[in-house]
């Protein structure tokens, strides 16, 4: 789900209003995990002794991205002229 967000999303970015917290850890570490400030990011079932962890809902590699598909698509339209 990350591939398709921003950093910046204002739902699924690093500061977005939506976190999945869902992440296969503790009760405890899940009830945590809306209001901490110090979250650790990681993919479904991770876990690691005192962390609370959420799932990566951002793409760090966002505009990495964005400029990929750019350049597909770009040589696409050019080859079709």
């Amino acid at each position: 789900m990350s591939l398709l967000f921003a950093a910046n999303n204002p739902f699924y970015g690093r500061n977005g209003s939506h976190r999945v917290c869902e992440n296969g850890q503790t009760e405890a570490a899940e009830r945590a995990c809306p209001n901490s400030n110090n979250l650790w990011y990681s993919n479904w079932g991770y876990q690691e002794a005192n962390k609370v962890h959420a799932r990566l809902t951002w793409n760090p590699y966002f505009e990495k991205l964005v400029k990929g598909m750019e350049t597909v698509t770009s040589a696409n339209l050019q080859a079709s002229r």
